[in-house]
C-alpha cells in the first residue's frame, strides 16, 4: 500500500500481509529527506489496546530512495476482529524531527 497523502482510513485483510510504504518523509525546518529515521508502527485496537502480532513493526529505509520506508504488518496468524475502530500508531524521529501519526485502520476479511 502506497499512500500519497494521509489517508482518511487503511483497510487491513484477516490472515494476509500488507506492506506500508511512507514516501518522501522531509523535514521542512532542515530542508532535506530523512534517510535514517528510526520508525515503528503499532496497531491498536478499539479499545486501544496493542495487537500482538503488529507491535513496534519496523519501517526501513528505502534504500536510494528519498525519505521512503516499507513495514509489512501481518501474516496469516494476522486475525483481529473484523471492523473499524483500529488505530496505526507510527512514531519516529532522525536527530531532533519527530513524527508522530495516528491513522483509522478498517479490519476486513480476506476473500480469497
Amino acid at each position: 500500500m502506497t499512500v500519497s497523502a494521509t489517508p482518511s482510513k487503511f483497510i487491513l485483510y484477516q490472515s494476509n500481509s500488507q506492506i506500508i510504504t511512507i514516501t518522501s518523509l522531509y523535514d521542512n525546518v532542515g530542508q532535506a529527506y530523512l534517510d535514517s529515521a528510526t520508525i515503528t508502527g503499532t496497531l491498536q485496537d478499539p479499545d486501544g489496546a496493542d495487537i500482538a502480532e503488529c507491535t513496534d513493526i519496523l519501517f526501513t529505509y528505502v534504500a536510494g530512495s528519498q525519505g521512503n520506508y516499507q513495514a509489512v504488518f501481518g501474516d496469516i496468524n494476522f486475525t483481529p476482529a473484523v471492523g473499524t475502530g483500529y488505530t496505526l500508531v507510527i512514531d519516529g524521529n532522525q536527530s531532533t524531527s519527530t513524527i508522530h501519526l495516528e491513522l483509522l485502520v478498517e479490519i476486513q476479511a480476506r476473500q480469497s
